[in-house]
């Protein structure tokens, strides 16, 4: 219970410093309350790093293949189970939908523990786990220490742990993890380029940040640092949103802050998530300041098709999840997983705007499944 403890003492603490620069932010426009980059001379959209155009076609045009190409020695075993535990945020639906669909090409039985973005909810969702007994247990979002107890029970039962955005290597009952923070820094530059590209004039950025996701909270140094290079001048500020404000106040903190900062023309959410009630919001205050987002899935791509949402960074969940389920096909057969955690690093983020959002697939690489069904021997 010590780690558990410790953890809720340190989201407590981010909850207090969140909300403690929410209202320095809104109550003093001399005192944003947090980082801006250094402003400069006015710019148009012209004046942009040739870099943006170059990112911008490679990042909003579709793969073809999927990410991993090293074939399974022989084909992947019948018959096992695996269980993934949601994050608690609309991405985590998506990614259980997209893990159930990949265990239902290999035959496998799949289970969905869902929970909320608590420590409790989140551990509680660790116990059914451990008696469920699958196979193998896939994870996004949270690290050991909330739930290292249940981990250690599934370890001696020889139950694997496949888990993705936390910031735990492998090891010591965690069988393979992927997309650690430290690779989704990277991230930042997409959402950095959306801002630049679809801001008319010099960009001011209000950056939306969510602190209690281990793997959200570095991407806004990178952001800032692109930000600048893609369109000199830029500006950016950021404010801090607790996991518990998504989908009830956030939508009001967001709006309360461009009403006292009316120079503000672009919005960078770090979730999707973020989005709910927020065009609502602003159009009951008057305000027309187009935004985007990260996470992707069917919502946001509804938003961004109905010109509510500008843009939104899609993780690339099937390309992540199915390599993932890969990886258990792998560690099933006792070879090396190292084919699939080297093939999601970077993961391969997707600009989702105006322009591709009826074309683009729903998987992001086209023909998936029939090429993951083809690795696998189905």
């Amino acid at each position: 219970m010590s780690n558990l403890l410790n953890v809720r003492r340190f989201l407590a603490l981010m909850l207090v410093v969140a909300l403690a620069a929410f209202v320095g932010a809104c109550g003093d426009d001399d005192d944003s309350g947090g980082a801006s980059t250094s402003g400069g001379d006015s710019t148009t959209a012209s004046d942009r790093s040739p870099q943006l155009d170059e990112d911008w076609e490679a990042w909003t045009t579709p793969p073809t293949e999927i990410p991993v190409s090293e074939p399974l020695p022989e084909p992947a075993p019948e018959g096992l189970s695996i269980a993934y535990i949601t994050c608690g945020l609309p991405t985590c639906t998506t990614i259980s939908e997209s893990v159930k669909a990949a265990a239902e090409t290999l035959g496998w039985e799949f289970t969905a523990l869902g929970t909320e973005p608590t420590p409790e909810a989140i551990k509680a969702a660790w116990g059914q786990a451990v008696r469920l007994e699958p196979d193998a247990v896939l994870a996004s979002g949270f690290p050991r220490s909330v739930f290292e107890p249940e981990l250690q029970q599934l370890k001696e039962k020889g139950i694997g742990v496949f888990q993705c955005c936390a910031p735990d290597a492998p090891g010591d009952g965690i069988t393979m993890s992927v997309v650690r923070p430290e690779e989704e820094e990277v991230q930042g530059e997409y959402t950095a380029a959306i801002a630049a590209k679809l801001t008319e004039g010099t960009p001011n950025v209000l950056y939306v940040n969510l602190p209690e996701f281990a793997a959200v909270e570095p991407q806004y140094p990178r952001f800032v640092e692109k930000l600048e290079e893609y369109a000199p001048g830029a500006t950016a500020d950021k404010i801090d949103i607790p996991n518990t404000a998504i989908g009830t106040t956030s939508a009001d903190r967001i709006v309360s802050y461009l009403r006292s900062h009316p120079d503000v023309n672009f919005v960078s959410l770090s979730q999707d998530a973020l989005s709910a009630g927020l065009p609502a919001a602003m159009k009951a205050a008057g305000l027309d300041v187009p935004f985007s987002g990260n996470g992707g899935g069917p919502q946001p791509r509804q938003m961004v098709a109905s010109g509510q949402q500008a843009a939104s960074v899609e993780f690339p969940i099937d390309q992540v999840f199915w390599t993932l389920v890969d990886g258990v096909a792998r560690w099933k057969l006792d070879v090396s997983t190292e084919p699939d955690a080297a093939a999601v690093t970077p993961p391969p983020y997707f600009i989702v705007n105006a322009d591709n959002v009826e074309s683009a697939p729903s998987t992001i690489v086209e023909n998936l499944q029939e090429q993951y069904a083809e690795l696998w021997g189905r």
